[in-house]
């Protein structure tokens, strides 16, 4: 808990540090994983995504097969490698596994279609992430990622619903808000005239 709060409080050093302690205290393979996951999740928020996959990675052999845990570490190496290291074979390898062990999982779903818009395969990607909006508590980045693939494939109009959809959702967070808005103004002048407004 005190890495938690110390990452929470932007100490990643100190959260570093007391991840590094913990993981010394554990034994058991699933501990493991899990603190490892932990620390790859505050080497993510520092930015340092080289040793955000080292700790994925190693997490992942220590994790059961199936278990939460796995299926957690599987999404997050899956979404590093599309939006963060550019890896996007990897992303979409990852991704698919996550999607098989939970295909009614709305973020699973989510950064899957991300990768797909990765790679190209944008039909695809929009087909997830109709799926993944038409479940229970959507995410705003759900639908910047809908409207992004949308964009992609000249379809402006539902592009703009898609953005508009999400500012809707995005309820005081300003780094989705500002993805939001500047999507949203980049394709204004490719929208019909009601669209525009």
């Amino acid at each position: 808990t005190l890495s938690m709060m110390a990452s929470a409080a932007g100490d990643f050093d100190r959260a570093i540090r007391a991840l590094g302690q913990a993981l010394e205290q554990v034994s058991r393979p699933a501990d493991k994983a899990m603190v490892l996951e932990k620390l790859a999740m505050v080497y993510y928020s520092k930015k340092d995504f080289a040793n955000s996959e080292k700790y994925h990675l190693e997490a992942l052999e220590h994790a059961t097969p199936h278990s939460d845990v796995y299926l957690q570490i599987v999404n997050n190496v899956a979404y590093l490698y599309a939006n963060d290291l550019q890896q996007y074979d990897k992303a979409v390898k990852y991704a698919a596994q996550a999607v098989q062990m939970m295909p009614g999982n709305a973020d699973v779903l989510d950064t899957y279609a991300w990768a797909l818009v990765k790679v190209g395969r944008i039909d695809e990607a929009i087909e997830q992430l109709q799926l993944a909006i038409s479940l229970p508590r959507t995410k705003p980045v759900y639908h910047y990622h809908l409207g992004y693939a949308y964009e992609m494939a000249e379809r402006y109009d539902d592009a703009m619903t898609q953005y508009r959809l999400g500012l809707g959702l995005a309820g005081g967070d300003p780094v989705i808000e500002k993805e939001l808005r500047e999507a949203a103004t980049r394709i204004a002048p490719k929208t019909s005239t009601e669209n525009r407004q």
